[in-house]
Order: C-alpha cells, then structure tokens, then sequence
C-alpha cells in the first residue's frame, strides 16, 4: 500500500482510481454537472474499467428516464382548450396570455375591480395623444372597450397633449358637480 493514490481516465468525465490506502479501485464520474463517487469493490484494473463504464450507463438511463418522466410530466398538464382572446381581460382568476400593452389596459380593470371588493364606487378616465411615445396603447384601449365601459372607465383620447392632460384635469374636479360618479 503506501505511496501515491492514482487515478486513469477512461473516457470524459469517466475515471478510476485506486487510493493509497485501499488495494480497491473506485469509480468517479460527472454527469450534469454532479460528480458521483463510489467503490467498484474489485482490485483488477479491467475489470475496473469494465464496471465504471457500465455504472456510467445506468447512471445515464436514470438520468434520460427522469427528463422523459419530466418531460411527459408537463405535457399531460390540462390545456385550458376555452381559453378565448377576450380573456386576457376578462378572467379574474387563472393565467392570461396578454402583452405588455395590453397588461397596461388591464391595470385600471383590475384596479376596478379591487375597488368595487372593497365597496368603493369609482370609475377611471383615460386620456393622452395619440402619437404618445407608447405607441398601440390607444388601439388596445379603443379594442377593449367593452371591458372598459363594463368597469365604468371612459378612453378619451386627447387632440393634442395639452387638451389631454385638461381632460384628466377636469375629472379630478368631483366637487364642484352635483352627485359626482
């Protein structure tokens, strides 16, 4: 015994090697990034190799049939196969499939609706120009207009930015009309 332990390598990330302390060789191998240890209880060099590599491949099998399991896994989940267009805004529970526009159209809706949970009675009005920088926010506005009116928010696009702005500015004004909405 004594001396210097001494590893071969067999293949990539497949190697033996025999301690110094133990006339035993042992496997080592690295899959997926995981290194995995182990003693192949023989003192023959070929007989070694011959185990490692079959280790290897059982070992691989057990990595394919997990990412196949895996794989069907998510495939066997439910399809939502009624999931329509017109969801994205009006599904209050589940996931919805929308843009980044159109999530911005579905903020006043949401908030809304968290408003009407909670026994407040608002409404929302939405106004800018409609060459603002966030392009196809006044079309995905004007294309959930039902949604909108449902939830008692009003879409007015503005002539310009500056009448725009007036309009929002008028609608915080409640408290000079008689019974505000």
């Amino acid at each position: 015994m004594g001396g210097k332990s001494q590893s071969w390598n067999i293949s990539k990330g497949i190697s033996i090697y025999l301690r110094k302390d133990s006339p035993r060789y042992y496997g080592c191998l690295r899959l997926d990034g995981k290194y995995y240890r182990k003693s192949l209880n023989t003192e023959d060099k070929d007989l070694a190799t011959k185990l490692v590599l079959e280790w290897n491949d059982e070992k691989l099998n057990e990595s394919s049939n997990n990412q196949s399991s895996q794989t069907l896994n998510q495939i066997k989940k439910p399809i939502n196969v009624g999931y329509k267009l017109d969801d994205k805004y009006a599904l209050d529970k589940g996931k919805v499939f929308l843009t980044g526009t159109q999530a911005l159209v579905r903020l006043p809706i949401i908030q809304r609706k968290i408003d009407a949970q909670n026994n407040l009675h608002t409404a929302g009005f939405i106004s800018g120009y409609t060459g603002s920088p966030l392009g196809g926010y006044d079309h995905a506005l004007n294309h959930a207009s039902k949604f909108l009116e449902e939830n008692h928010i009003v879409f007015q696009p503005g002539v310009n930015e500056d009448l725009a702005a007036t309009a929002i500015h008028g609608t915080q004004q409640t408290t000079l009309v008689e019974k505000p909405k």
